[in-house]
């Protein structure tokens, strides 16, 4: 059983659509709420964000995957319902020695022996189900939320914009937030007039605010 970390994720792009920011400067002037020929690219864009114009973004996409994270992560991105999302199956993969992801601060010492004792008693009763007949789509229920996944992932602009400024809150887990923002970077070579430091970042960073109440974090950006 290969354990990787969290620093073992890596996202590719698969495709995107070139010079978003033209795309959506050309669909905000279907909508008359500003001529383009008024204001630059970048100037226009500040424009549609600062005012909540924001179906015009939604022309912008951008497809990535994800590779080497973990189920856990898997279950939390999913929650984004505007993204679309294909992932590996544990109902038609076999899973007997299948890599698990860790956080960094857990890779060492005790700790690591910890997780993979764990995840080997895991994998142990996996094989044994399956000895016993039970298909892999009923045998996967043992398994670990720690198990490597592929995603890919369709999105626009505008979407991601929304699921920056969620997770890349400090109170999300190390992992979404080392996958946010690396997402930030990838999208920020994209699409830079967009997916800069403000308009990318937290409520914190955005509104100069937080708004978790006492949920806060303990420490903000």
């Amino acid at each position: 059983m290969k354990i990787q970390t969290y620093d073992d994720i890596i996202i590719e792009v698969n495709r995107k659509t070139d010079h978003p920011a033209n795309v959506v400067c050309m669909a905000a002037a279907q909508t008359q709420v500003m001529a383009p020929v008024e204001y630059n690219d970048a100037e226009l864009i500040k424009y549609l964000v600062t005012a909540e114009h924001h179906s015009p973004l939604e022309h912008a996409v951008i497809t990535f995957t994800i590779k080497g994270c973990s189920r856990s992560l898997l279950a939390q991105i999913t929650r984004q319902r505007t993204f679309s999302f294909t992932s590996a199956s544990q109902h038609y993969q076999d899973y007997s020695d299948w890599p698990c992801v860790i956080n960094p601060a857990c890779a060492t010492g005790e700790l690591l022996d910890i997780n993979k004792n764990a995840f080997a008693a895991c994998y142990d009763a996996y094989d044994k189900l399956r000895q016993y007949g039970v298909p892999k789509e009923e045998a996967r229920q043992v398994l670990p939320n720690a198990c490597a996944v592929n995603i890919t992932i369709t999105a626009d602009a505008r979407n991601i914009m929304y699921f920056l400024r969620q997770r890349r809150c400090a109170r999300n887990v190390d992992e979404m937030l080392q996958v946010a923002d690396a997402l930030r970077i990838i999208c920020k070579d994209w699409f830079p007039e967009l997916f800069n430091s403000v308009y990318s970042g937290p409520p914190c960073v955005a509104d100069g605010q937080c708004n978790q109440g006492k949920m806060q974090a303990a420490v903000c950006h």
